[in-house]
């Protein structure tokens, strides 16, 4: 046949591919358009009580009270990982400083290698012996590892959390490092000649090492838990070697642990989890508690979203999971905001907290965002990683409460079964909630409501979820309907623009974040460096009236070092009418995400916001258009786990430090209460009490229910309050005053070698005082290939000779001040207040300092 006389048939077979690939096209957009996954609760049986197991973090405390101990009581921790007393991988996390905040946690995992210094526990030492062929890892755990962490082990034995410890002696040991072969390489990408794998003899080298650490650590501590193997990834075979191993050798673990990092860990959980419980049985005849030390992408930690579906897997395979720390190791894995001011993820491990009852069944399906190719061709178990949630019915509540999230648009939920519950056959109240998403570090005093209404429940109910934001996560509760509620339409409280959806100005582009970030295009707008560039947002309000524009925004260090950390200027127009210049905080780098908030008039119709270069680097991801007061600024939430014998417990959100108005509503005429244990009193109903920026725990001394409102105090409050400057103080030693670049001044020079400053204080009425402090700490020690070790300084505050030692979490620059608040009791008339550095605490022997003080100020509770 002749070559010609096929082009025919080609161009025909090659033109109904064509439409049929058209049709397919068209076909998938319009399915993409209509489809709505759906969410199916099952209240016929439960699978048993709820748990916290998914509130785990690793770093996630950095010292007592960074994060506060309101902050680690209020997401009820169940599970974290530490570092090794003395440990020198990071400056801050050790157990022995952190273990008081977890006093509630069924498991402390040490990480016991976190005695060395760098990261991969001396990595480039042992590659270095490696590529010489001197490297002997029996010699290098017997000679260097262990004599390092022997008294270390003894000591943490007689800690009073020693029964929770889980002595985790090898991290990510799959790694090849320690114990794997090593591999030549002609390329020298590393610098070192080779690398190192984990193959079969790698594991033979592990297994006996496992073995000798495992001996040696009980004949230290031998009624200490110990974890492992502690493999960064869950592979069945390399669990089943391990085991096998164990069970032979007299060694089995107390605990499994092991990583979920990948990808397709949502997807893999439950599977995993259930592999791993079937291998446990087949070689230790039994299972063993299971925690994964490490769970989440770095692209996920810290947007509700996605977590919502990582804490759906944990709570229904009963596994216990820690957050991974992939930023810092002071804000429970991006759980807080700052040291006690929560974020829009920690309002889902809060909802989460709060869970009552039987969690129950629950089946997700979203085709769009599942695993259907794999699942066609292998035959496996559909599976998606979109749409999901967690279902519980509190019956002593008669409460249905429901977490759920994870994609853009619409979807559906299913309550099926509610003849098994008290609800069916009522008229119910179904309230939906919203925790929306404001960088890493932006602050969400309250979630918004976004729809609230009745409905009549018979065996089934539908639950409609509308204009879902894939990055932010809901809660639903469904209870009996008392009247006193009050409806809420569907609405739109809030529209969020993407930046990289805008026009880019000069040599602004967009590129996709290795951190959490908003928007399905690429993620952020960088680029911002120069005059001329910029970006344009073109925003349309309904009617006019002010409106708030929240600002998701990264701010990185354009210098070299801590110390050049500085804010950076954007300049701001609204159509084309230039406005004062933005002023944004640092954030150590652009992905570290905050976000800034602003109040402006707004005409309706269009508008375009144009954002452009002033000074410094900034990085913009999305922005938020809401009417002034769609987000609360505060919130009074029950707290249940507090609540109880003659104590009804309150947490309250407050925006910032300052008095407060609380109107008590209750049968039992004035209440006594307390503020973060500072006893107070109403009067008439009423009571005008200090509160700090974000959680304050509230505790009303009643037997039967009582509640109340809160409201910033119209007061201005002074009359006894005391103020303390820099400049006022009586100075010794070393200590000085000094002027940062807006001319304010600030308190420095003291250290643990010496320095200190007195005020004497004249007092009317004696009790207790709330001190809030204002400074600025901008230190930083170690090293780390993608995390930065922040140090929290602390300063040592005495009144009348009675010390204590208050952390300060950092502030990222040396130009951002920030409010740490403690109680301290003032005695009627003269009270001496020193303020120094005791030196009590050291990371590795080194000299600590105080952070920059510019203001005190001692405010009675109540006014």
């Amino acid at each position: 046949m002749k070559p010609h006389a096929l082009k025919r048939p080609v161009k025909i077979f090659l033109a109904v591919l064509g439409v049929l690939l058209a049709v397919l096209t068209a076909a998938a957009v319009y399915l993409f358009g209509v489809y709505k996954p759906s969410l199916t609760v099952d209240f016929s049986q439960p699978l048993g009580a709820v748990s916290s197991k998914a509130s785990g973090y690793l770093y996630g405390i950095a010292q007592r009270e960074v994060p506060s101990s309101n902050m680690t009581e209020s997401v009820d921790i169940s599970s974290a990982s530490v570092k090794v007393m003395d440990g020198l991988q990071h400056p801050v996390g050790d157990v022995s400083n952190v273990y008081t905040q977890l006093e509630n946690a069924d498991y402390i995992v040490v990480y016991l290698q976190d005695i060395y210094d760098t990261w991969y526990y001396e990595n480039d030492t042992i590659l270095s012996q490696r590529s010489e062929g001197s490297y002997d890892w029996r010699a290098f755990v017997e000679d260097d590892y262990f004599p390092r962490i022997r008294d270390k082990i003894t000591a943490m034995a007689e800690l009073p959390c020693a029964g929770q410890l889980v002595f985790c002696p090898y991290n990510e040991c799959d790694n090849g490092v320690w114990f794997g072969s090593w591999v030549e390489d002609a390329n020298n990408e590393n610098g070192f000649g080779g690398y190192c794998t984990y193959d079969e003899a790698g594991a033979e080298n592990f297994f006996a090492a496992w073995k000798m650490t495992y001996d040696f650590l009980r004949e230290l501590a031998p009624d200490i838990l110990i974890g492992g193997p502690g493999f960064a990834g869950y592979d069945s075979g390399n669990i089943r070697a391990f085991m096998e191993y164990c069970a032979q050798n007299d060694c089995l673990p107390d605990v499994m642990i092991y990583h979920e990092l990948g990808s397709n860990s949502v997807y893999n959980w439950q599977k995993n989890a259930a592999d791993c419980r079937g291998i446990m049985q087949e070689t230790a005849g039994r299972e063993l508690d299971i925690i994964v030390s490490e769970y989440g992408q770095m692209r996920d930690n810290g947007l509700p979203g996605k977590m919502l579906q990582y804490i759906t897997q944990i709570e229904n395979s009963g596994t216990w999971g820690d957050n991974a720390f992939w930023r810092l190791a002071n804000n429970l894995c991006d759980v807080a905001a700052d040291y006690n001011s929560p974020n829009a993820n920690w309002w889902l491990y809060r909802w989460y907290a709060d869970l009552e009852g039987d969690v129950y069944p629950s089946d997700y399906q979203d085709l769009f965002k599942s695993n259907f190719a794999v699942s066609l061709r292998s035959g496996t178990k559909l599976s998606s990683k979109g749409f999901m949630g967690l279902g519980t019915y509190d019956a002593e509540a008669n409460q249905i409460t429901l977490l759920a999230g994870g994609r853009d648009g619409d979807g559906d939920i299913y309550l099926t079964s509610l003849d098994q519950t008290a609800l069916a056959g009522q008229k119910v109240r179904i309230t939906v909630e919203e925790t929306v998403y404001k960088g890493l570090s932006g602050i969400v005093n309250s979630p918004i409501t976004l729809r609230s209404y009745t409905a009549d429940v018979s065996d089934e109910l539908k639950i409609e979820m509308r204009g879902m934001d894939a990055s932010s996560a809901y809660r639903i509760t469904v209870v009996p309907d008392d009247g006193s509620g009050k409806d809420v339409a569907q609405g739109t409280p809030y529209v969020r623009y993407e930046f990289e959806d805008g026009k880019l100005l000069g040599d602004a582009y967009t590129y996709e974040s290795a951190y959490a970030s908003t928007g399905d295009k690429k993620g952020l707008v960088g680029g911002i460096e120069k005059d001329g560039d910029g970006v344009e947002v073109t925003v349309e309000v309904p009617e006019g009236g002010a409106y708030a524009l929240n600002l998701i925004f990264g701010n990185s260090n354009d210098g070299d070092t801590p110390d050049d950390r500085t804010d950076t200027a954007v300049g701001f127009a609204i159509d084309g009418q230039e406005q004062d210049p933005l002023v944004f905080e640092n954030t150590i780098k652009s992905e570290y995400t905050s976000c800034k908030n602003l109040g402006f008039s707004l005409a309706p119709g269009v508008h375009t916001l144009t954002f452009t270069h002033d000074t410094g680097t900034i990085v913009f991801d999305s922005l938020l258009l809401t009417e002034k007061e769609a987000f609360p600024s505060n919130a009074v939430l029950p707290d249940a786990d507090r609540t109880g014998n003659g104590v009804v417990s309150y947490l309250c959100v407050a925006e910032s430090d300052g008095y407060y108005d609380l109107a008590f509503a209750g049968k039992g005429g004035d209440y006594a209460f307390s503020v973060d244990g500072a006893a107070c009193r109403s009067n008439n109903g009423k009571a005008c009490v200090y509160l700090r920026r974000g959680l304050n725990y509230v505790d009303v001394q009643s037997d039967s229910p009582v509640s109340f409102t809160l409201a910033v105090s119209a007061e201005t409050q002074t009359d006894r309050v005391f103020t303390l400057l820099p400049e006022d103080a009586v100075l010794n030693g070393s200590a000085s005053v000094a002027q940062d670049k807006s001319q304010q001044t600030y308190l420095t020079g003291i250290s643990s070698a010496g320095g200190g400053a007195r005020w004497n204080v004249a007092c009317d009425i004696p009790g207790t005082y709330r001190v809030t402090v204002t400074y600025a700490n901008n230190d930083e020690g170690g090293a780390h290939d993608y995390n930065v070790d922040l140090v929290e300084r602390y300063f040592t505050f005495s009144v009348n000779g009675r010390a204590q030692n208050v952390y300060c979490r950092n502030t990222y620059s040396w130009d951002t001040y920030k409010t740490v608040t403690f109680n301290v009791k003032l005695n009627a008339g003269e009270n001496e207040i020193v303020l120094t550095n005791s030196g009590d605490e050291k990371f590795n022997g080194q000299e600590t300092f105080i952070p920059n003080i510019h203001r005190l100020s001692l405010n009675p509770v109540q006014s």
